[in-house]
């Protein structure tokens, strides 16, 4: 009898210590696997949050291109309700284009020419000169004939044109001194194909120099002549030229900025494209924390912690769901928790979504984006389904207004939520006119 029962105790003992082992494993199973969930749901709130971090630094770039675009756009307005001043244009007449093209060359030409005649009339003249001097080279003669016909030539024209500019509009004795001055001077290289011919060919070829004395009086009288067309002919082409640069310079502002404008736009566009990709992160990934968390509540039969900010949780919920299906965190008397009021700098607890920067900066992101999803209507149709005796009146100038200036006008700077929240909020609701900033 003590052997039977020695060894029903002993079997009992091994049942008893093989069910708390199993037990054991169980438990640790359990917690394993509960720890693995919640590994899980930690992840889908670090990509969550992400995605929410990377949107509205979206919208903080979005305001930076916006300011951007407003300066510029502010610049091209100036540059063309000034442009006609800023790059004003000499009045030239294109029809007389051909005319001050030929009055250009004579301006040019007519001096070169009296350099040629002047060589054909010093020519005898520095031969005979320079060979009573001595013996020197062809090649020297010649060169010397050459910068004497240059220097003689173009110095009869210059001076010419010198005597020409002199001139005043009156009949005083001195102008008359003046044109008499430039009478001689038009007869001085004639007069040296006479000196060439009497004291160096011996008279032998009048036809020849008579018919280039007269030729070059002829450049002579067309210089003097014609100095005032010939200078309005340089002034022309001036003119026109500083036009030409005028309208380039101007053509190639108005492209920069136009340049800079389309640099501005599709940065802009880059912003909206990258905001939706990441709206659409942030919605499945937010999404899947709810699976997860019905999931994680099905089988432990307990929530999971959450470790996002309340603003996180309360954007999820209501772009993707329309109603809370990740809890916020209440304080015992119904409110919604936030970090305490501290003198912390910029650091605020409170309610006031409606100013609060990350809100404005999504809500302006989401209605120009392809979800054309505004929060700021859908609080409000929200508010006043559940609370129609709300006072809602005020929200049509705010819908008018821009998100980026409501947050300038509230000097909006902050993570956290304006003023501190009332004892006598009830739990979850929407307190107050949410146009004045009130939602929990």
């Amino acid at each position: 009898m003590s052997y039977y029962l020695n060894s029903v105790k002993k079997q009992e003992a091994q049942e008893a210590q093989a069910l708390a082992n199993e037990e054991a494993h169980r438990r640790n199973a359990q917690k394993e696997m509960e720890e693995n969930s919640q590994k899980h749901i930690n992840d889908l709130c670090k990509e969550v949050q992400n995605s929410y971090t990377k949107m509205v630094n979206a919208g903080k770039d979005m305001r930076q291109c916006q300011d951007e675009l407003n300066e510029i756009e502010r610049e091209e307005e100036l540059f063309y309700k000034t442009a006609d001043e800023i790059y004003s244009l000499k009045d030239v007449n294109e029809d007389d284009l051909p005319k001050m093209k030929l009055r250009r060359i004579a301006y040019y030409g007519l001096p070169l020419l009296d350099c040629i005649f002047a060589w054909f009339a010093l020519s005898p003249i520095i031969t005979a000169k320079v060979g009573s001097m001595g013996t020197f080279p062809t090649f020297v003669v010649e060169a010397i004939g050459v910068l004497s016909s240059l220097f003689v030539g173009y110095g009869l024209s210059i001076m010419s044109r010198f005597a020409v500019a002199s001139l005043d509009d009156d009949h005083s004795a001195m102008n008359w001194v003046k044109r008499l001055a430039i009478g001689v001077s038009m007869l001085v290289l004639p007069s040296l194909y006479i000196v060439s011919e009497v004291c160096f060919n011996g008279g032998k070829s009048w036809t020849y120099s008579a018919c280039f004395a007269v030729v070059s009086f002829v450049i002579q009288l067309l210089i003097v002549s014609g100095y005032k067309s010939h200078m309005d002919a340089i002034n022309y082409f001036r003119n026109k030229k500083r036009n030409d640069e005028t309208k380039a310079a101007k053509e190639a502002d108005e492209k920069a900025i136009r340049e800079e404008v389309k640099t501005i736009r599709g940065k802009i566009q880059n912003i909206i494209t990258s905001f939706d990709a990441e709206y659409t992160k942030f919605t499945d990934s937010f999404r899947d924390l709810a699976t997860a968390r019905d999931k994680h509540i099905l089988e432990f039969e307990k929530d999971a912690k959450y470790y996002l900010n309340q603003l996180v949780i309360y954007i999820g919920d209501l772009v993707c769901f329309r109603r809370e299906v990740i809890p916020l965190y209440y304080e015992s008397n119904g409110t919604v928790s936030t970090i305490p009021f501290v003198n912390f700098h910029n650091v605020f607890g409170g309610r006031g979504i409606f100013t609060n920067s990350d809100f404005i900066y999504l809500d302006y992101m989401m209605q120009r984006g392809h979800t054309g999803v505004s929060l700021t209507e859908t609080i409000r149709a929200l508010s006043k389904q559940l609370y129609p005796e709300l006072n809602t009146s005020g929200s049509d100038e705010d819908e008018n207004s821009d998100p980026f200036q409501q947050a300038e006008a509230n000097n909006v700077n902050t993570t956290g939520l304006h003023e501190a929240p009332s004892d006598n909020d009830s739990p979850g609701s929407i307190e107050g006119d949410p146009d004045n900033g009130g939602i929990w």
